[in-house]
């Protein structure tokens, strides 16, 4: 889905530089999307503690109970859900990709 006018901002899962060469050696930093699952609603609140919130989050349904706390404390409400696998490949995806609003944003 793509609409030129929307402003989106997604986790971003594209692998880290290398790490420099120390001679002792260090290890790269997780990538955005590592990060976000070890502990989903302390990486929005932190995300958000001074950013405007979105007006619509959209998320796997597999996340849905996981992020439901920091969803309903932001006043975020179902609007819609698409359809997104039969047989999903990975535990951290769903069935379907829900979309929530904050007000009247649906």
């Amino acid at each position: 889905m793509h609409h030129a006018a929307l402003d989106a901002r997604y986790l971003d899962c594209s692998p880290p530089p290398p790490p420099v060469a120390t001679g002792a050696g260090r290890a790269a930093a997780p990538h955005e999307t590592a990060r976000f699952y070890a502990d989903p609603v302390a990486w929005l609140r932190r995300e958000y503690a001074q950013a405007p919130l979105p007006t619509h989050v959209l998320l796997f349904s597999s996340l849905r109970e996981i992020l439901q706390p920091w969803l309903a404390e932001k006043g975020y409400e179902p609007c819609r859900n698409f359809f997104h696998a039969h047989f999903p490949t990975d535990c951290r995806e769903g069935r379907t990709m829900q979309v929530l609003a904050r007000g009247k944003a649906c």
